[in-house]
């Protein structure tokens, strides 16, 4: 992703990334995306849907569907590029993204 988007898009994707990372080491207790099924990704949606975003006051607030959806994009695109890329058997359970539907978006 780098040199590829521009600095301000390459920091907004490796921040959604971090954001699943540090999710995984803390509900999981772990950071291995070989053991990441769509569980674990329609219960990190779940999580940014009900409580993702920081308020004013710091206190945990929903995000945007659109927000949501945003963040599952960068991390499907993350597993896409490890299953066209890693070695064959690393993720057992196959691409853990592509069972977890995106949020409805709300009508404009």
């Amino acid at each position: 992703m780098r040199g590829v988007r521009s600095p301000e898009v390459t920091a907004k994707i490796a921040r959604h990334l971090q954001r699943f990372a540090t999710w995984l080491a803390d509900g999981l207790g772990h950071d291995r995306l070989s053991a990441v099924t769509p569980r674990e990704v329609a219960a990190w949606r779940d999580h940014l849907a009900a409580a993702g975003n920081r308020g004013r006051d710091r206190r945990a607030a929903p995000m945007a569907a659109a927000t949501v959806n945003n963040h599952l994009a960068h991390v499907s695109a993350l597993f896409t590029w490890i299953t066209a890329h890693a070695p064959d058997g690393l993720l057992r359970h196959g691409d853990p993204t592509k069972r977890v539907t995106l949020l409805p978006l709300a009508a404009p």
